[in-house]
């Protein structure tokens, strides 16, 4: 993946909201940034967004003495994930190709950014609603045996999307 302009406003708030997560005081926070930002500063302009994002949150670690600022939220979204493992279960044995099955539904797992689960509060039920809904559509797609089709692949496009307007 290549790296535009907007990789680096994405980068400084994903670092604020990781220290967020953390709990980390106010005044860390801003030492931390002016540290990030001088990191992206001096990397290579053709790193992927990924890399500058590890060398960005080595920082943040270093500095913050938090080995791992998402623990709790990995921790939540870890439980309310466990609500749909029965689901996701037969869903990935459904089809003539288990495998690709569940590598399909892994996928779909690993689209969630954590980043922005914070705008879930009020509209999280609501949405996790929508995707089981999501997930059972395509349950039901995937149901007569036969190769996956364009209307499975859009029914995962629009989880990417519910996911990505968290």
């Amino acid at each position: 993946m290549r790296t535009f302009p907007e990789c680096y406003g994405c980068l400084l708030k994903q670092a604020a909201s990781a220290m967020n997560y953390g709990r980390v005081d106010q005044r860390t926070q801003i030492q931390t940034i002016k540290e990030v930002l001088h990191t992206l500063e001096k990397a290579d302009d053709s790193l992927s967004p990924s890399n500058l994002a590890g060398q960005a949150n080595q920082v943040i670690r270093e500095l913050v003495g938090i080995e791992d600022l998402y623990q709790k939220i990995k921790q939540e979204s870890h439980i309310l994930a466990e609500e749909y493992l029965e689901d996701l279960r037969d869903l990935s044995h459904e089809g003539s190709d288990k495998l690709k099955q569940g590598l399909k539904i892994s996928a779909a797992g690993n689209i969630i950014d954590v980043n922005h689960i914070e705008s879930l509060k009020i509209e999280k039920l609501e949405k996790m609603n929508r995707i089981s809904n999501e997930i059972h559509d395509i349950k039901e797609s995937c149901n007569t045996g036969e190769p996956i089709d364009i209307e499975v692949l859009l029914a995962l496009i629009r989880v990417e999307s519910a996911f990505k307007n968290f």
